[in-house]
């Protein structure tokens, strides 16, 4: 084969604003929820190898997390009282929103997910931490 020269595309430049929700619900809600469930799936998987994969992930998740708050402290900052409530009603909705229950029976067991209730509780718990009611 043959390499190609990488060329950068140009993207559309975005207000801080414009990217505040996307922030705010993948990377404040959905990798804090990863990082959460990834830590319990890496005490809890039935398999040493899995465990050890998990381990890797809730580190890379956590990383994620933690950039995604920082950035959206950085960019709340900037926002005026009626932006900042709209962000806050749109991680609300997406820490209601997440999936707590497709996978059951043996897989669940076997990749050290908690069940359903489980997984909501832990969703709540991490809203109350995080500071988003759901």
């Amino acid at each position: 084969g043959r390499v190609l020269p990488w060329r950068r595309s140009r993207l559309p430049v975005r207000s801080c604003l414009a990217i505040a929700p996307e922030k705010a619900i993948e990377g404040c809600v959905h990798d804090a929820f990863g990082a959460a469930l990834a830590v319990v799936q890496a005490n809890s998987a039935a398999d040493a190898e899995l465990r050890d994969a998990f381990r890797i992930i809730a580190d890379d998740e956590c990383r994620h997390a933690a950039l995604a708050w920082d950035v959206h402290g950085w960019l709340m900052g900037r926002a005026t009282p009626e932006e900042r409530s709209v962000v806050a009603e749109l991680q609300r909705q997406a820490l209601a929103s997440l999936d707590h229950g497709h996978v059951e029976g043996a897989t669940r067991r076997a990749l050290g997910l908690p069940d359903a209730l489980a997984l909501r509780a832990r969703a709540a718990a991490l809203g109350k931490e995080l500071g988003i009611a759901a």
